[in-house]
């Protein structure tokens, strides 16, 4: 596939001084970075690279979990877990 696009002059300049930098022409080094951009952005959806079923850890390996109240989280957090 081929495309046209506009860039400022100034921009086109950077791009083929960055290039011939990396030893590259305008049109590879264009490319890498949209490569980049797209990994980039595929990545970002999930940073480990794969799709993982839930629950994590199958209920009957850790037995069912009750539901939680603020006073539970308080005791967890505030509670007095030190025996005097």
């Amino acid at each position: 596939m081929s495309i046209t696009l506009e860039i400022s002059e100034t921009v086109l300049r950077q791009v083929e001084g960055l290039a011939k930098q990396q030893g590259l022409t305008s049109e590879e080094l264009i490319r890498q970075i949209i490569d980049a951009h797209l990994s980039a952005c595929h990545g970002a959806a999930n940073p480990f690279g794969e799709d993982v079923p839930f629950p994590l850890i199958a209920a009957p390996d850790t037995g069912p979990i009750g539901p939680f109240h603020g006073s539970d989280i308080d005791e967890l957090l505030f509670g007095d877990h030190l025996a005097s």
